[in-house]
């Protein structure tokens, strides 16, 4: 990586994924949702999730459009599934499960586009995955 355009590798990412995340997935998805919601709110949806007798409501997935594609990240079985879907004029083409590190770089290049509601796109994910 340089120091004026920081540019991981998706094996850099995965690991940041990792660190990110270890602690509590749940905590890491309600963040993840926050964070991307407050960014781009016309493109992003979450999926949030009540328990029978808890209170406390979790997030089961979050999905970005960007470009043509569908970027969702859910918490299944204490563990992250990153899928990416795509799609023209609402025809799915191909649905792929990635490892966690290719999400997050596919998901940055096809966020370039997209309009920030605040801040830049790449800094936004380069920030939240490798603070």
């Amino acid at each position: 990586m340089n120091g004026s355009n920081p540019k991981p590798s998706p094996f850099d990412l995965s690991a940041a994924v990792v660190r990110r995340g270890q602690g509590d997935l749940h905590a890491f998805m309600a963040a993840f949702a926050a964070r991307m919601s407050g960014a781009f709110p016309a493109n992003v949806s979450v999926v949030r999730h009540k328990g029978l007798l808890s209170r406390k409501e979790t997030v089961e997935a979050v999905t970005v459009e960007a470009a043509s594609y569908l970027y969702t990240l859910t918490l299944k079985n204490s563990r992250l599934v990153p899928m990416r879907e795509q799609s023209i004029r609402g025809v799915r083409l191909r649905s792929e499960t990635m490892d966690a590190g290719s999400w997050f770089a596919a998901l940055k290049a096809h966020s370039a586009p997209l309009p920030p509601h605040r801040g830049d796109p790449h800094a936004l994910l380069h920030d939240f995955l490798l603070s």
